[in-house]
């Protein structure tokens, strides 16, 4: 009946740094093209809404 809602956390750059290192999680970009061309966390998921629902149903 309700959807489930997704989880974000907001980290500090050192956390993300040691998530990085363990690769136990994903980071996701939701920038523009343009701020995700110019730079991003290697790895990251770009997701924009023409991209997001197919990310959603291939993660469940």
């Amino acid at each position: 009946m309700f959807k489930k809602k997704a989880h974000f956390k907001y980290i500090s750059i050192t956390e993300a740094k040691a998530v990085i290192k363990s690769k136990n999680a994903a980071f996701v970009d939701v920038r523009d093209e343009s701020s995700f061309s110019n730079s991003h966390i290697p790895n990251a998921i770009h997701l924009t809404k023409n991209n997001m629902d197919a990310f959603l149903k291939n993660k469940k």
